[in-house]
């Protein structure tokens, strides 16, 4: 369940990347007179929303703590892009922030979609020299069985 919910996680990850290259084309035609801005705020208020799931999920599938981390920095960039706008009249070099602020919006969803696989519980990194007992795709990566960890043993010292 674990492994599906990382994922899930993951992928709507990149919807949220796509979302926002979207969002960089609606403010551009929003600039060049194609349309207004109504678009781009509706679009942004939906990304919101994406990213508040990425947080459920990451909270609910236990993803650990870089990705649960790294999932409340993107919903808290995501409040911040929505607040911006706001400052135009009062602080205007803040509200300029905008489009930096998306680029670290994209960053973080990348690190997200890109972020290592849940590992299989039950097991641990070690030396996988001689471990036929575990297919091969983990072996080749270096994974053994936790089982094969000897109480006290060092299991940077397992024989091979």
């Amino acid at each position: 369940m674990r492994q599906i919910v990382s994922r899930l996680h993951r992928g709507l990850a990149w919807v949220a990347i796509a979302g926002f290259a979207v969002q960089f084309y609606l403010v551009g035609a929003a600039l060049f007179g194609v349309m207004t801005f109504q678009l781009h705020r509706i679009v942004g208020y939906l990304l919101v929303l994406l990213v508040a799931l990425l947080l459920i999920l990451a909270l609910a599938g236990l993803l650990g703590r870089r990705v649960i981390g790294l999932s409340v920095l993107l919903l808290v960039l995501v409040a911040v892009q929505a607040l911006l706008p706001s400052l135009r009249p009062s602080v205007p070099w803040l509200a300029a922030l905008h489009p930096v602020n998306a680029l670290a919006l994209i960053g973080v969803a990348a690190a997200i979609g890109r972020g290592p696989r849940t590992e299989p519980r039950g097991l641990t990194r070690a030396s996988a020299r001689g471990s036929a007992s575990i297919d091969n795709a983990l072996a080749s990566e270096g994974w053994r069985g936790a089982d094969a960890v000897q109480p006290g043993a060092d299991p940077q010292r397992l024989p091979g």
